[in-house]
């Protein structure tokens, strides 16, 4: 996420991470990408959100 949010500002930044499809987005890139990724931390996080709007 630091290197795709570099020259954009925090509010942009913010607005951005509330998003549920942006949560599901990084869920599905840490999983890929990250061999330490806490899924079920995750997870519950995750459900939590529903479909109102939750920043990181």
């Amino acid at each position: 996420m630091n290197d795709g949010s570099r020259g954009y500002s925090k509010s942009s930044i913010k607005n951005w991470t509330r998003s549920k499809d942006t949560i599901e987005f990084l869920g599905l890139w840490e999983r890929i990408n990250n061999p330490n990724f806490k899924v079920v931390e995750f997870d519950q996080f995750r459900s939590q959100a529903g479909n109102k709007p939750k920043a990181l």
